[in-house]
């Protein structure tokens, strides 16, 4: 009977070490949390816009990395955070800060907090003047977001107020205007219009002539000009800007629409003088002055082309060789006899008359607009030949890209307006009508692109977005045509040298404690056409860009971030992060649509062990304000598994001495 007594209980005693040895195991190897983290911990946000967060889970055993994310202290039911950690802000939110939460679904003892505060945003309403010195308008100023602001324009002396424009749109022709529920910045113009111009006269050289009919004339009228040679001189012509315009003394200027400068040229009598033939070679088009005009030696004269409706300039020819199909020539210091003459070309798919035979210049051309009165002092001249006149051109009237491409500009615009506009830009780059520079620093090798296509650019992607952004469809059109070359200049540079103290002190106090700064950059955006640059900041769609990282930055488990520091519309720094996008180690992809000062940073997310700090769940839940971060050690599951380790080792050592005195007992018992 004992000895049963004793083989059963040998056996509970296997079962039980047995179980325990079991439970052990499976707590060993049971998946664990112990921390979780968000970034950024604080940020500012404004209303009606979108604040992304990120989230680390570290842990052990195959542990799960999904959270839980919420949002609390909102006001509004269209303030909420999805899924993914972005969080919507809504344009009716009222509360001043919001709280962001990540838990743990694995162990929702495990959380991170972070900080949102919110701040009712300023829009910007830029007010200008058009011409700027026709009127006044209010000050530009700064309206609280869904504000409104009461514009006002007053037209100066001689002008007149026309309308408020925004966007070549046309808000209104009253001279006040209210906005309301401004939730962007705004551009508005005040349009003036001219309603009396200054008619200027004056004689060249001074006393050699009167003139007179000079003043102040309303839009639209007509002056009647004369000029009187003093004895010894005679009258040559009236010049504007410093080119010959009219030959008669008597000139009647109709429908003024501008101030004009004009000087009533006059030279000594007997000066040596050369003649200037000009003729078009069909009535499709004008050029003024025709027929022929006297020159004073080492003087000038400029002549103006105009096609009719239905037409263009198809080729102009000075002295028989051509000069392009331009709008206007000037002569300077002339010193002999020349011609210049025009052919003009229906523009396809438009009715046109034929063209008819140009008439033959007369050397007493009596035309009263632009023949000069014969000068009775000088002797006559026989008639010159005319120059042989050159067979019209077969050209279609187009330059530049599109005559290299020969697309018509009705097809450009189709194409443009239908956003399929690859063969057009790639065409303006071969012409170097539009020129495009990319600079990456980070590329690899370091990448600079100033010809060739920039839609297969790997560092900078969707790079077209930016060139659309900066050229409307009427500044296509005129790069096409090459009436306008565009330069647009992309740079991501290091910044090796000394960084602003200013700037550190904003990345330190804004970016994560746990974050370490590698490399700061700055990223630049110009745009120069006409000899104008101007810089842009920011556009309406994001580049993604791709960085590849120094080498003395790369390490096992590190996780990557992108810092900006962009100016405000109101004039102060914003703080934005941004997380690396790709899974490549090698590089960090982001997105971004503000140009500014940015930094390479980094978090090491497993740190050793005698580095991690540990706070209580406690601190996880109050410290929102104070950072981003919550590392919780696990010390319930340690504690746990050392205790079933004591029980066990005391059950068995238990069980050890109570077997060993039953077979004692037995032993002296027999």
């Amino acid at each position: 009977m004992k000895r049963k007594i004793i083989h059963c209980f040998a056996t509970y005693i296997l079962a039980l070490f047995l179980f325990f040895s079991n439970m052990l195991s499976c707590y060993a190897a049971s998946p664990v949390i112990r921390s979780v983290s968000i970034s950024p911990g604080s940020t500012v946000a404004t209303l009606n816009s979108t604040c992304a967060f990120t989230v680390s889970v570290v842990g052990d055993n195959n542990y799960s990395r999904e959270v839980a994310w919420s949002v609390s202290g909102q006001t509004s039911r269209n303030t909420f955070i999805d899924g993914n950690g972005i969080l919507n802000i809504s344009s009716e939110e009222t509360a001043s800060s919001l709280v962001v939460k990540a838990v743990s679904k694995q162990d929702s003892r495990y959380s991170a907090t972070a900080l949102v505060t919110l701040q009712k945003p300023s829009c910007q309403v830029q007010i200008k003047a058009s011409p700027d010195n026709a009127g006044t308008v209010t000050e530009s100023r700064s309206v609280d977001y869904g504000g409104s602001i009461t514009l006002e324009a007053s037209a100066k002396d001689g002008y007149r107020f026309d309308s408020w424009m925004e966007n070549n749109t046309i808000l209104s022709t009253d001279s006040k205007l209210t906005l309301n529920n401004i939730t962007s910045a705004r551009e508005i113009t005040a349009m003036f219009s001219q309603t009396r111009f200054h008619l200027n006269l004056s004689s060249s050289p001074a006393y050699s002539g009167t003139v007179s009919g000079q003043g102040v004339y309303d839009r639209g009228g007509s002056a009647t000009i004369t000029a009187v040679p003093i004895q010894g001189y005679r009258f040559v012509g009236w010049s504007e800007n410093g080119n010959i315009v009219y030959v008669n003394p008597d000139y009647t200027i109709n429908n003024i629409s501008r101030d004009m400068n004009l000087a009533a040229v006059f030279e000594m009598e007997g000066a040596v003088t050369y003649t200037i033939t000009a003729s078009a070679s069909s009535d499709n088009g004008t050029i003024t002055p025709e027929g022929r005009t006297t020159v004073t030696q080492g003087s000038g004269i400029q002549y103006k082309i105009t096609p009719k409706s239905g037409y263009t300039i198809s080729a102009v020819y000075v002295d028989g060789t051509p000069v392009g199909a331009v709008s206007s020539y000037n002569f300077t210091d002339v010193k002999g006899d020349h011609s210049i003459s025009v052919d003009f070309a229906a523009i396809p798919g438009q009715e046109s008359a034929p063209p008819k035979p140009a008439e033959t210049a007369k050397p007493d051309n009596t035309d009263t607009e632009t023949s000069p009165a014969p000068d009775k002092t000088q002797p006559e001249k026989k008639p010159e030949e005319q120059p042989k006149q050159p067979e019209p051109s077969k050209e279609n009237g187009l330059t530049g890209t599109l005559k290299m491409l020969d697309i018509s500009v009705e097809e450009a615009e189709k194409l443009i307006d239908e956003g399929n506009d690859r063969e057009l830009m790639e065409g303006a780059l071969q012409t170097g009508d539009l020129q495009v520079t990319i600079h990456n620093d980070f590329a690899d090798p370091t990448q600079e692109i100033d010809s060739g296509s920039f839609y297969d650019n790997t560092g900078i992607r969707n790079f077209e977005a930016a060139v659309d952004h900066m050229l409307d469809r009427e500044d296509k059109i005129e790069l096409l045509l090459g009436k306008r070359q565009v330069a647009i200049d992309f740079r991501i540079e290091r910044l090796d040298r000394a960084v602003p103290a200013e700037t550190l002190k904003f990345f330190s106090g804004n970016k994560m404690p746990a974050m370490q700064i590698g490399q700061y950059f700055e990223v630049t955006l110009t745009k120069t056409s006409q000899n104008e640059s101007r810089q842009i900041t920011e556009l309406p769609e994001e580049l993604e860009l791709v960085l590849h990282l120094p080498d003395q930055l790369k390490a096992d488990n590190r996780k990557f971030y992108i810092l900006n520091m962009h100016t405000g519309a109101d004039g102060r720094p914003e703080y934005t992060e941004f997380a690396d996008k790709d899974k490549d180690a090698d590089t960090v992809t982001f997105s971004a649509d503000r140009f500014s000062t940015c930094a390479i940073a980094y978090i090491d997310w497993q740190p050793k062990a005698e580095q991690t700090p540990e706070i209580t769940d406690t601190a996880a839940d109050s410290d929102a304000s104070e950072g981003n971060t919550v590392t919780a050690g696990n010390p319930g599951m340690n504690n746990t598994l050392t205790s079933i380790a004591v029980v066990l080792v005391v059950i068995l050592v238990a069980a050890v001495c109570i077997l060993a005195m039953l077979l004692i007992m037995r032993k002296r018992r027999e």
